[in-house]
C-alpha cells in the first residue's frame, strides 16, 4: 500500500509517522516484539514516531535504548518533569 501511494503521488513529499505507543509491554517478550516492529518500520521507511505513554513506562532512557536501531527523526529537547 505504501509503495502504491508513492507511485501514485510521486511528486508529493511523504513522511511515514507512527502515532505512538510503538513499544510493547515492558518484558523480555515485549523487547523482542519492539525490536521486530522497529526493524519493520525501518524497512517500510518510517522516519518519525510520536512518543506515547506506554513507550515511557520504564522511563525515557529505557525507551531510547529499545528503539536504538530505529532510523527515526530524533530531537534533543528537554523533557518536562513528570510527577512520580
Amino acid at each position: 500500500m505504501i509503495r502504491q501511494l508513492e507511485t501514485k503521488h510521486a511528486n508529493v513529499p511523504q513522511v511515514l509517522l507512527d502515532s505512538g505507543n510503538l513499544s510493547d509491554n515492558p518484558s523480555p517478550q515485549g523487547d523482542v516484539k519492539t525490536a521486530g516492529l522497529v526493524e519493520g518500520m525501518n524497512r517500510l521507511g518510517y522516519r518519525a514516531a510520536n512518543v506515547g505513554e506506554r513507550d515511557l513506562v520504564l522511563g525515557y532512557d529505557a525507551f531510547r535504548s529499545r528503539i536504538a536501531g530505529a532510523a527515526l527523526l530524533r530531537t534533543d529537547h528537554t523533557l518536562p518533569s513528570v510527577p512520580q
